[in-house]
């Protein structure tokens, strides 16, 4: 079952970055695919989480220290969920890192309700922070 759990992220990871390598290949910037609510888009996102600028000098580096902070958690925990949910936002961490480097920018390419524009390495991302933050919380009771 463990096995079945560490490879979902891997899994998306993957589709994650041919996805955004698809997308860099057919989209024009701003271009919509179904003119609907949750949509298919290209947003080039020089910045972090709400498009907050950090000079690619900084950012490159920082998401390295940030990613092996994570790794070194992971190799600590002896908690499986926690175990679980820090792969998963060093799975996401490592799409969007691995796409800031090849492209000086992070490829998003989901919109919601026309205002916020994430990709699947974000979602990775935060579905790891609910594990754990659902997990700590039922360990507090």
């Amino acid at each position: 079952m463990r096995l079945f759990l560490y490879s979902i992220p891997i899994l998306v990871l993957l589709v994650d970055l041919l996805i955004k390598f698809t997308i860099l290949n057919t989209l024009q910037e701003g271009e919509r695919v179904f003119g609907s609510l949750i949509d298919i888009t290209l947003y080039k996102n020089l910045g972090i989480t709400g498009s907050f600028y950090i000079p690619q000098y900084i950012l490159l580096p920082l998401s390295v220290i940030i990613i092996g902070l994570f790794l070194f958690c992971l190799y600590k925990t002896t908690q499986p969920y926690i175990h679980i949910g820090l792969f998963f936002i060093i799975c996401g961490a490592i799409g969007n890192f691995l796409d800031r480097l090849l492209n000086s920018f992070t490829t998003d390419y989901i919109l919601f309700f026309e205002v916020s524009v994430i990709n699947l390495s974000d979602i990775l991302i935060i579905f790891g922070i609910l594990v754990i933050l659902l997990y700590s919380k039922s360990n507090q009771s």
